[in-house]
């Protein structure tokens, strides 16, 4: 335990399911100070994808995400569900879902917290190449998702724009990168 951990004196859950859970947490820190109630995220991991074929393009999905409100281009990705037997079969699998590529290497990258602030989850970063079209997506009933392949320059230049992106995605692209050895910090 560091000397900062704060205790937790009492847990509500407000709301549980199977996509959230939202708990109340009466705190108290080292010195004595009172924080209640912190609000605390209860999510599953995710696993996001970096996945390149061997023309160098990279493996994007577009689709709507109601959080932001807009439908958005960002990396293959989904929650680590219990009946995977690790995040990297949660990787390949939702690739496959996805958008019906499969790869020929893949392996980890990065591991991140969604938000340590108030989420548990943490989001594993993988990186693949010689991504191929080997099937065909399998959506579930509430997906609509395209399948785009973006030249990776292309891609660098999207993220240093204004587009939306999600922040743990430019983490995924980056671990790619460095894993890939093709990091380059001029």
């Amino acid at each position: 335990m560091h000397p900062f951990d704060w205790t937790v004196d009492k847990t509500r859950h407000i709301i549980q399911d199977e996509w959230v859970s939202l708990r109340s947490d009466d705190c108290v820190m080292p010195d004595g100070t009172s924080v209640a109630p912190y609000y605390v995220l209860e999510y599953m991991d995710w696993i996001s994808l970096f996945a390149l074929t061997s023309d160098d393009e990279v493996v994007l999905v577009r689709q709507y995400r109601h959080g932001a409100g807009k439908t958005i281009l960002e990396l293959p990705c989904g929650r680590v569900d219990d009946a995977d037997e690790s995040a990297l079969e949660t990787a390949k699998r939702e690739l496959m879902e996805e958008t019906g590529y499969a790869v020929e290497s893949i392996a980890p990258s990065g591991v991140m917290y969604a938000n340590a602030s108030s989420h548990t989850n943490k989001t594993y970063s993988f990186v693949a190449t010689g991504a191929h079209l080997e099937g065909v997506q399998k959506l579930d009933d509430y997906e609509q998702i395209e399948v785009v392949l973006m030249p990776l320059p292309e891609l660098m230049n999207l993220m240093n724009s204004d587009t939306l992106f999600p922040t743990s995605h430019h983490a995924t692209v980056y671990n790619g990168l460095r894993a890939l050895g093709r990091l380059k910090l001029d």
